[in-house]
């Protein structure tokens, strides 16, 4: 079995990722991008053996500057693994991949790493995984069959929902996308105060240059979506697109509009959108933190169809993880449970 570990080199990644089922959360562009919110480092890992092939895209991340130990962490969303076709039902390729991956980042010094599943990609069985992963279910995402016809597709969204969203089109509510992003300031103003309005954790938070980098960085592979009422601005979501799959990344709407329901027309016109444009699955995610939520029952009102949101934890070398959980106790002065719920334990504040 031979591993390779790909940095700042993304014609090597690009060229790793053409044999797999991917999704723009997968591309070096994207995980360059996230590497610079986390103050990270992107990096590959490819392990093949003969026709099977396995892929995670991770951001290698110092723990203190004083400390030569560092960890991974997936890119926000949904990155990854990959398999090549047949890959995931190999119960050996998948715990030899993963044991030759795992020795591979402990030889760079990286102690543990956390992985975010893609839920509409193939995921091999728990019980395949060797002892090093901890495999966990977080809960459900929704997502649309968008392969089928526009009248399959819509006879999916519930009824209360094709209500409202035929009254607000009769109301004058309308959708588009934002080729050249001028409303992004609109958006910018908008995903803050939805954010602030639903509690959401700091990692939700995303500063202008985040979206704008994300822009440049994916180019027409991330949309721009606006929802307009006589004129002004009301709801807006950015879209990932890579060949079949497309993603609700992100979005926001304003409160003292929601009874004209603008993100319900945002959602359906991506919906139309993705069947005419040959998109495969339209993936919606879940609700905040994988909960069944006010977001979630929301997006459950467009598809009964469902996915399983699942993370890894990785612990890759004991002995440099015990080092990492040593040194933030000496830190804080307090001891850490190397069993806690978050993952890594060292990293809770």
């Amino acid at each position: 079995m031979q591993t390779l570990i790909i940095r700042g080199d993304e014609a090597t990644w690009t060229k790793a990722l053409s044999v797999f089922d991917h999704d723009t959360y997968h591309s070096y562009a994207y995980s360059r991008l996230e590497a610079t919110r986390y103050r990270a480092e992107p990096l590959g890992i490819l392990t093949s053996q003969e026709d099977r092939a396995f892929f995670l895209p991770l951001l290698q991340r110092r723990i203190a500057p004083e400390l030569d130990v560092t960890d991974a962490t997936s890119p926000y969303g949904y990155p990854g693994p990959l398999y090549s076709p047949g890959a995931a039902e190999d119960n050996h390729f998948v715990r030899d991949s993963l044991e030759h991956a795992a020795n591979a980042l402990a030889e760079i010094g990286v102690c543990s790493a956390f992985v975010r599943g893609h839920p509409l990609l193939p995921c091999p069985n728990s019980k395949a995984l060797p002892s090093l992963v901890q495999y966990t279910e977080h809960g459900e995402t929704v997502w649309i069959d968008t392969s089928q016809t526009e009248r399959l597709s819509w006879r999916g969204v519930r009824s209360s929902d094709k209500n409202r969203i035929n009254k607000a089109l009769r109301n004058g509510v309308s959708a588009e996308i934002d080729d050249e992003w001028a409303a992004l300031p609109d958006f910018l103003r908008i995903y803050a105060t939805t954010m602030d309005r639903v509690n959401a954790n700091d990692e939700y938070y995303f500063g202008a240059d985040y979206f704008q980098g994300l822009r440049v960085a994916l180019g027409r592979a991330a949309m721009l979506c606006v929802v307009r009422y006589e004129g002004e601005v009301v709801a807006a979501g950015i879209f990932l697109r890579h060949e079949s799959v497309l993603q609700f990344h992100l979005s926001g709407s304003r409160t003292e509009l929601k009874h004209l329901s603008p993100a319900r027309v945002m959602v359906d016109h991506m919906r139309r959108w993705a069947t005419a444009n040959g998109v495969r699955s339209f993936h919606l995610g879940g609700g905040l933190g994988a909960r069944k939520d006010s977001l979630f029952e929301f997006k459950a009102g467009f598809s009964p169809l469902r996915a399983t949101f699942w993370t890894w934890r990785l612990i890759t070398s004991g002995k440099l993880f015990q080092r990492a959980v040593a040194h933030a106790e000496a830190r804080s002065g307090r001891a850490i449970d190397p069993q806690a719920p978050f993952f890594p334990p060292y990293r809770f504040n």
